[in-house]
């Protein structure tokens, strides 16, 4: 195919995507999760499957695409993803605008001022292990703070590549949100190793909270600087957190981030004592999250025992009950005072012989939660088995389910 060709591909790839964000019955879909995370009654509760990367090459192989040039071909496999996924039938949003990120970097060769190591595994979508460069206390003199900034020459490049490109279809939109990331384990295991993190705690506790004081307060020294830079953005339209704006400033006033979603989780804590839990990574996330307007909590980890302290945070909004965490506790201490987001165990679903125990699970939860605002998620799906039919079914499943209860 010639450049032109490819172009004319990806341009009618996103005039289908148009269709589908400009359909009535997204809107629908958008104003099912706007009522839900506002504490709304929704006229059903939303259902969401979110496949992961290696899950969505089964539906959109690499060899389906017909574009060469690498910008475009990104674009074709993103655009064609969407589609495909839309044949689901779930709720998940499709925008009617394209987003790009603003492109802010950090100072320096090393986020942290040391590598990030992993030992990479030989099987597609097996597990890595770490190569912590944080061994011990004399270490951490190594680290450094980031300083950020925007490069607003490459921001202009990104906007202008694409907009060009989608010119008269869908509308190329700056985001911009703060780039490092709040759940207070993950920046810590990638630097002292996930068993460094979780043996220290014990054995060298003075260490972990020196080494949580200085992400706690390089994650703070991040937000001050992008948001005086001023170009920070609304983030509503995220699916893990669709809602209505948060802004009450006028337009003209710079989205600061009261105005924003934030997510965290403790997952790289799932293996210490609630008292632990806290002391070692609630307390250096508490500061992080008065920031902003509203928090989503929660990931793969089981929270049951941790919920009391996670519905104590003043400015929580949506708790993830994962597929650990107890539905019955959770639905009993949340009730409709926040939001739930229930996920499913992608195992169970993928590797039933049949669709009859999955909607058992499905009707039982939904009845121990009646009375909440909740939304049934089903992630984390890395292979289908060789039944793709099993997912479009489950979304079937849940979605009549949502309808009657």
């Amino acid at each position: 195919m010639t450049e032109q060709q490819q172009r004319n591909c990806v341009r009618e790839l996103a005039r289908r995507v148009a269709e589908i964000a400009s359909d009535p019955e997204m809107e629908k879909t958008r104003q099912r999760w706007r009522d839900t995370y506002m504490l709304r009654k929704p006229d059903r509760s939303p259902v969401w499957l979110r496949l992961d990367p290696w899950c969505k090459a089964e539906f959109t192989p690499e060899e389906s695409l017909k574009c060469q040039i690498p910008f475009l071909r990104r674009l074709e496999w993103q655009l064609r993803e969407i589609l495909q996924h839309h044949k689901f039938g779930d709720d998940t949003i499709v925008l009617p605008y394209w987003k790009i990120s603003a492109a802010i970097e950090f100072d320096g060769k090393y986020l942290w001022g040391v590598p990030v190591k992993r030992h990479k595994p030989e099987m597609v979508g097996g597990a890595w292990t770490f190569d912590p460069q944080i061994k011990d206390e004399s270490d951490m003199k190594r680290l450094r703070m980031p300083t950020w900034r925007h490069n607003e020459a490459e921001t202009d490049r990104r906007l202008n590549r694409l907009s060009e490109l989608l010119d008269g279809i869908l509308p190329v939109r700056v985001t911009a949100v703060p780039p490092l990331f709040p759940g207070m384990g993950r920046n810590a295991s990638d630097l002292i190793g996930l068993d460094g993190l979780l043996l220290n705690v014990a054995a060298k506790p003075d260490m972990i909270h020196r080494l949580m004081s200085f992400l706690r307060d390089s994650v703070l020294k991040c937000y001050d600087e992008i948001e005086a830079m001023g170009i920070l953005t609304e983030n509503n339209d995220e699916p893990i957190h669709f809602s209505e704006s948060l802004k009450t400033t006028s337009p003209d006033v710079p989205v600061r981030l009261n105005d924003l979603w934030l997510r965290t989780e403790s997952q790289q804590f799932q293996n210490v004592g609630p008292e632990m839990w806290k002391e070692f990574c609630l307390d250096y996330q508490v500061p992080l999250m008065r920031r902003f307007r509203y928090v989503s909590y929660g990931c793969c980890e089981d929270l049951t025992d941790m919920i009391d302290q996670i519905l104590a945070i003043p400015n929580l909004r949506i708790f993830v009950n994962s597929p650990w965490t107890d539905l019955a506790t959770t639905a009993e201490k949340c009730r409709d005072k926040y939001s739930i987001v229930w996920r499913q165990k992608a195992t169970d679903v993928i590797f039933a012989e049949d669709m009859a125990p999955i909607r058992r699970h499905l009707e039982e939860g939904m009845k121990l939660t009646q009375g909440c605002y909740r939304a049934i998620v089903l992630q984390e799906v890395m292979t289908t088995d060789g039944n793709p039919q099993r997912l479009y079914d489950w979304v079937a499943t849940a979605r009549d389910v949502s309808e009657q209860i």
